[in-house]
């Protein structure tokens, strides 16, 4: 009953609404297979106290698939806070998407209130911009027949599982199985369109060097880092080295998804900081 279209002028976002009180965003990471799904070990427990909006972004889970960039989604984040939320906003960004989060924010900071970055990505991959051989990369990925067989082939329900034991989870014995489903479930769902967000990932479209308005924001930003995310710390350094303001926790025993490893943790730093 609380899922809901934003009719976007790229395309319908999906996203759900609940609780009430102080309005919180939840976006999730760019991974093929990631939607609001993420959140689910943590929403109705913030929706106690607050507003709690959970997004599904353009080319992911149940909103419309198309093939994107880091300003695509940087625009959908501000158009989707002014249309839909109405009022300043705090945000809990994980991964990739809090690049997004840092430049809507520093487009339009009228918008956002306090930030928190899940495991985000290092400063200097988001650097990388795209060279020939990604355009060609992308452009293969994007033929109908060849793009979609080397789309499901990275998307396979084994891949699926393996991207949980290796890089998601810090003890990969306690990977949660109705996770892994939603992911796979997500990662298809669309049909031959799902290949158009890898195709953007893959090909660093998404990518967008956030350093200078990461060092120009003067909201009070929050990271929280999984203990085993690998160069964690590096990253972290590197973030608050550009902005000493930024506060750091680690989560022990978690890796890329603390907020689905260890839930109650998480919303502890999330009580903590908003």
């Amino acid at each position: 009953s609380n899922d809901n279209y934003f009719e976007w002028r790229f395309g319908n976002i999906y996203y759900t609404k609940k609780g009430t009180g102080s309005p919180i965003l939840l976006i999730h990471d760019t991974l093929p297979g990631a939607s609001g799904y993420e959140w689910s070990k943590i929403e109705d427990e913030l929706a106690i106290d607050h507003t709690v909006y959970t997004v599904d972004l353009l080319g992911c889970g149940r909103s419309d698939k198309s093939s994107n960039t880091n300003f695509v989604y940087v625009q959908m984040i501000s158009d989707f806070i002014k249309k839909i939320i109405g009022q300043k906003t705090d945000v809990i960004a994980s991964g990739f998407s809090g690049s997004f989060v840092t430049m809507a924010c520093h487009n339009e900071k009228e918008l956002f209130n306090k930030i928190m970055l899940v495991n985000p990505p290092s400063l200097t991959q988001l650097k990388q911009m795209p060279n020939r051989k990604d355009r060609l990369l992308k452009a293969a990925l994007e033929i109908p027949i060849f793009g979609t067989l080397v789309y499901h082939m990275i998307v396979s329900r084994d891949n699926i599982n393996n991207l949980f034991i290796e890089k998601m989870y810090y003890n990969p014995f306690h990977v949660d199985n109705q996770m892994a489903d939603a992911y796979y479930e997500a990662a298809h769902k669309g049909g031959y369109y799902t290949r158009f967000l890898y195709s953007s990932l893959a090909a660093k479209y998404i990518n967008i060097n956030i350093c200078h308005a990461l060092k120009a924001l003067d909201n009070s930003i929050y990271i929280v880092e999984g203990e085993t995310e690998p160069n964690g710390k590096a990253v972290t350094d590197d973030y608050c080295a550009t902005n000493p303001a930024i506060e750091v926790s680690i989560l022990k025993e978690t890796k890329h998804l603390p907020h689905v490893e260890a839930p109650e943790a998480f919303l502890e730093q999330v009580k903590i900081f908003f």
